[in-house]
């Protein structure tokens, strides 16, 4: 089995770095494409399940796309113990979903990963999601458990850092805090990822982890992408979605009250339009 499972991830990035709707670590898609976008998941397979009941047969909608971020810890929604983390199930049924549809399903890289696979950490209550994580695959994987989180962890580091539309619609993980900006080197999109980029002071680790999501923060992003409207994670939403301003908009997949988006081919709506357009989990059958 774990032959299997780190096959498969070695695979997953690999297409994922050679994919041809991307351009350094934006993946373009075509002018007629329609996207599902969902917020942060956090290993919830109930609402896995339903992104993919909505997303219906692929192979019979050539033109559809799913875009997923924030795949691992599961968090829970009040103060307490953190559950078992089951996140590492959910992640490798999105890599096997990705690998039955080349092309079509697309994770960009969220703070989790991010802090997982360079060895940072996340407290949640004082306890570690990044160890909660490494525990659940050693349980699952016992002796061979390195050798799937290295697999794991190239997968992350293979994951683009946004996605946009033909209508210049774009999905980010987050925006750079507003004390960042100056410093912010927003050519981190169209370059390779460099070893200092994953770093605290890094383009990479500034755009993911910044939370204020401001006028400045905003504009910079759009300029650097050439996008229209910005949609979000990142940030907490118990309703599912937040419009931030006119061109950006913050949504989350991870709990019974989250949504998804589907856009069709043409210009971005405006973040209003997406919000009111925005699709509740819980009415998808899974």
């Amino acid at each position: 089995m774990w032959e299997q499972v780190i096959r498969a991830f070695q695979q997953a990035a690999s297409a994922n770095r050679a994919s041809p709707l991307r351009t350094g670590n934006v993946v373009h898609l075509p002018d007629d494409a329609e996207a599902i976008i969902a917020g942060d998941l956090h290993g919830h397979g109930q609402n896995l399940l339903r992104i993919q009941a909505l997303a219906g047969d692929l192979a019979a909608n050539p033109r559809r796309h799913v875009v997923l971020q924030e795949l691992i810890h599961q968090i829970p929604c009040q103060e307490g113990a953190l559950p078992a983390d089951g996140s590492h199930h959910v992640l490798a049924r999105v890599v096997r979903w990705q690998l039955q549809h080349p092309g079509r399903i697309h994770v960009i890289l969220g703070n989790h990963e991010l802090a997982q696979m360079t060895g940072q950490d996340i407290l949640k209550w004082g306890a570690s999601i990044c160890r909660s994580f490494t525990d659940a695959v050693a349980r699952h994987y016992g002796d061979q458990a390195q050798d799937v989180l290295a697999a794991i962890y190239d997968y992350f580091g293979s994951l683009p850092l946004a996605l946009q539309t033909a209508g210049g619609l774009a999905v980010v993980h987050s925006l750079p805090a507003d004390r960042h900006m100056r410093d912010f080197d927003a050519t981190v999109f169209a370059r390779p990822i460099e070893p200092g980029d994953l770093r605290r002071s890094g383009a990479v680790y500034q755009l993911l982890w910044g939370r204020s999501f401001t006028r400045h923060a905003i504009d910079c992003v759009k300029k650097a992408l050439g996008s229209g409207t910005l949609v979000l994670g990142h940030q907490p939403q118990p309703t599912g979605v937040c419009v931030v301003d006119y061109d950006a908009l913050i949504i989350a997949s991870d709990h019974a009250g989250g949504v998804v988006l589907k856009v069709g081919p043409g210009p971005a709506p405006s973040a209003q339009r997406l919000a009111d357009q925005a699709i509740p989990l819980a009415s998808i059958a899974p």
